[in-house]
């Protein structure tokens, strides 16, 4: 069979020939690759409930609070008649209200707010379209031109998902809402738009109708109202039996939950009213306090002595005029952090990462507005850092106190040299004493902990001989020995080295002690020092630990020493600096 061949174009030209094919004439096809959502409800019960947020019934609210206060300070920017004043310092209001409903055990929950309120085509717009926030569609540029990119307004809504969450609570669903009447520009009409059987449901758009059964007080901007089973506040932990105790314990949740929202919220349910009255930049140390060690963010009591050196060092940080915390670097010695994380005004439930006493405020790390990190940056959190250790250094504290306070400022670029305190058998030391401690001829050993190359290795707290775990104060030694303290290990503090590499920054213990062994001497060396013999155990024996007093302990140290030191040729490691290089 003869080669065939086909056109190009429809014109004579150079044939490209192609071994036992059919001629065709080739045409380009123009296709649709947009990506298309096949069922958007399915997808957004999917992801707009508990698959994203868990099984925490009382997200839902959550996500309404943080509607309602984005469309409060939305208002507060454009309003010339929502004005801040002596009476009231923060315009706006929310009210969530839980009604009975007679001859059933559910509940209607009303979240109203005078906000900023919607248009009908805000409300079937972005409102229900899934992953699209208001705030960031082009539809808030037009209805209200410069307020996305206003300095003044920072929404909490970034996601366009929260609504969705009502779904996971209630089957029926109805927004009332109205546009806020922003300069005497006319009164509008409120529209109801309501889902009776959950978001599977088609949306019903109709006037409000007061013949209906629509009541909304004449302040209310935008209503949500939701039918809900006990479950939801039932879901709260409480110590009552009652469902008296339980809906009382709901609202001081709620208003628990709130604690750093710049807006007015009250919670009324059938026993009576709670209120939360903003905000926490204005209350006093004490009220502030008072509030970090209660409710169900409640964490480990503190010496009183500590509480208040703690509430005296709580300091703003502000940029732009904007508030981004209020705290204080912890110096307390419990296990957990005394600091609250908002998110957009409300508290979340994250880990105890920061070393700090008060409240900060933090980004949404997801959708579901797990805490992220801080909003202050480096560069601002780098001076609030300073100024809080010169604050410490004219307070009498315990060395324990200082030197937590200096490991909680070492994550946020400060120099600790002159503030560092660092544990010992003989006590608590500072880079200065050590210092001296070498230029009478002892040696420093550092026992470090730390994996493969390139992993970093830390100042430790506990490390395993070859029987069990041991505590460096435990060790009878002829050295000085430096230990970490327990909770350390989350800043760069006791970080050594990446690797076999030192890690030269002020933010770090053993660089700052490394250069001010420089300025002591040019005979000062470091030497890494493979299962150096530190000293002996001593403690009793330990039939758990299976250790006997006097029994050598052999551990990976870094030793500090003068270079013509009587005992040099015992560490015969690697050495991995001398006070006549520079880093």
């Amino acid at each position: 069979m003869s080669p065939s061949c086909f056109p190009i174009s429809g014109q004579e030209r150079e044939a490209f020939c192609f071994p036992n094919t059919v001629a065709v004439t080739w045409q380009p096809s123009l296709l649709d690759t947009s990506v298309r959502v096949e069922d958007p409800v399915k997808l957004a019960t999917l992801l707009g409930g508990s698959k994203l947020y868990g099984n925490d019934l009382l997200v839902p609210l959550r996500e309404l609070i943080l509607n309602s206060a984005d469309a409060i300070r939305a208002r507060r920017v454009l309003d010339t008649d929502y004005k801040v004043t002596e009476e009231n310092r923060y315009p706006g209001r929310i009210d969530i209200t839980l009604e009975s409903i007679p001859g059933s055990d559910d509940h209607y929950v009303f979240v109203d707010d005078d906000g900023i309120g919607m248009s009908e085509s805000v409300m079937t717009g972005p409102l229900i379209t899934f992953g699209k926030s208001f705030w960031t569609d082009p539809t808030a540029s037009v209805l209200f031109p410069g307020l996305p990119s206003d300095p003044r307004f920072h929404p909490s809504g970034r996601f366009g998902i929260g609504f969705f969450s009502v779904f996971m609570i209630s089957n029926e669903v109805a927004v009332t809402s109205r546009p806020a009447d922003l300069g005497g520009r006319g009164e509008y009409k409120r529209k109801v738009l309501s889902f009776r059987a959950g978001s599977a449901s088609r949306a019903e758009l109709r006037d409000y109708d007061r013949s209906l059964g629509d009541s909304v007080p004449g302040w209310v901007s935008t209503r949500v109202k939701l039918r809900v089973s006990p479950a939801v506040f039932q879901s709260v932990h409480h110590h009552g039996s009652g469902i008296s105790d339980t809906r009382k314990a709901f609202a001081s949740y709620l208003t628990r939950l709130v604690l750093p929202l710049d807006v007015h919220v009250n919670v009324r349910t059938p026993e009576g009213l709670q209120t939360h009255k903003p905000h926490y930049s204005e209350w006093n140390a004490d009220k502030l306090g008072e509030q970090l060690l209660t409710g169900e963010w409640s964490l480990d009591s503190i010496p009183t002595s500590t509480y208040a050196s703690q509430l005296s060092l709580l300091t703003p940080i502000e940029a732009g005029g904007r508030l981004l915390g209020r705290i204080a670097l912890s110096i307390h010695t419990g296990e957990r952090c005394l600091v609250l994380k908002s998110v957009g005004g409300v508290l979340s439930k994250a880990p105890e990462d920061l070393d700090l006493f008060g409240v900060i405020e933090v980004s949404p790390d997801t959708a579901a507005r797990a805490a992220g990190g801080l909003i202050a940056d480096e560069f601002q959190m780098s001076l609030w850092a300073r100024d809080q250790l010169g604050r410490i250094a004219e307070l009498r504290l315990e060395p324990e106190e200082i030197a937590n306070a200096v490991v909680a400022a070492s994550r946020f670029n400060v120099d600790i040299t002159n503030y560092a305190v660092v544990p010992s058998r003989a006590g608590n030391l500072s880079i200065s004493s050590i210092v001296e401690a070498i230029a009478k001829s002892q040696i420093i050993a550092i026992p470090y902990t730390g994996g493969p190359p390139n992993q970093q290795r830390t100042l430790v707290y506990e490390v395993w001989s070859e029987h069990a775990k041991v505590s460096p104060k435990d060790i009878r030694s002829n050295y000085v020995i430096l230990y970490n303290t327990k909770r350390n290990h989350r800043n760069r503090f006791p970080v050594i080295a990446a690797g076999e590499t030192i890690l030269w920054s002020g933010q770090y213990f053993f660089s700052c002690l490394l250069r001010a062994c420089q300025e002591l001497s040019s005979n000062v060396i470091c030497v890494d020092q493979h299962r150096c013999n530190l000293g002996v155990y001593d403690r009793e024996a330990s039939e758990r630990e299976r250790l006997r007093k006097g029994e050598a302990l052999l551990l990976d140290s870094y030793t500090i020493m003068h270079s013509d030191h009587p005992d040099r040729k015992r560490f015969d490691g690697e050495l991995v600096w001398s006070s006549e290089e520079k880093e």
